[in-house]
C-alpha cells in the first residue's frame, strides 16, 4: 500500500497491490480512533491487481489521521498528516 503526498493538503493518491478477487475497504480514522471517512472499496479481478484511488482530504482538520484498509482476512495501517 502505498499513499502519497504525505503530508497531503488536499488529497490522497492511494494505491494498493491485491491478489485476483480480492476487495478491501478503506476507512480514514482520526488520531483517536474515530471513523471519519469511509474511501471506498478496492475490488480486484484476475488480471488487474494493482488499484489506485484518489480521495479528498481537503475537509479534513490539520493533523494525524490512518488509512485502515481491511478485506481478505488482513487490517493494513498507514499513517499520513493532512496540513
Amino acid at each position: 500500500v502505498t499513499l502519497y503526498p504525505n503530508p497531503a493538503s488536499s488529497i490522497i493518491n492511494m494505491s494498493i497491490d491485491l491478489l485476483p478477487k480480492t476487495k478491501m475497504n478503506a476507512s480514514i480514522y482520526n488520531n483517536i480512533g474515530r471513523l471519519v471517512m469511509d474511501a471506498g472499496d478496492f475490488t480486484s479481478d484476475e488480471f488487474n491487481l494493482t488499484h489506485y484511488k484518489t480521495v479528498d482530504v481537503g475537509n479534513l482538520m490539520s493533523g494525524v489521521y490512518y488509512v485502515i484498509l481491511s478485506g481478505y482476512n488482513k487490517k493494513i495501517t498507514k499513517p499520513f498528516i493532512k496540513n
